[in-house]
């Protein structure tokens, strides 16, 4: 997991990556949760959609990105 946070970083950057973590579900799905600084949303070089779905394909999860 650590190379992968490392991609993880390096796809969002310049934007800031405030924390991943990991959410059991009830129905024990599992998602990624990519936490971004709020005041770096504007630094995103792709669309939130396209983020999510390389991230997601990566990881092989699904993932949620949300800003804080």
């Amino acid at each position: 997991m650590g190379d992968m946070r490392e991609t993880i970083y390096d796809l969002i950057a310049p934007a800031r990556v405030t924390g991943i973590n990991t959410v059991y579900k009830p129905d024990g799905s599992i998602i990624q949760r990519v936490r971004i600084n709020k005041k770096d949303k504007h630094k995103l070089r792709m669309s939130l959609e396209d983020i999510t779905k390389l991230v997601s394909s990566l990881m092989g999860d699904k993932v949620e990105i949300t800003f804080e």
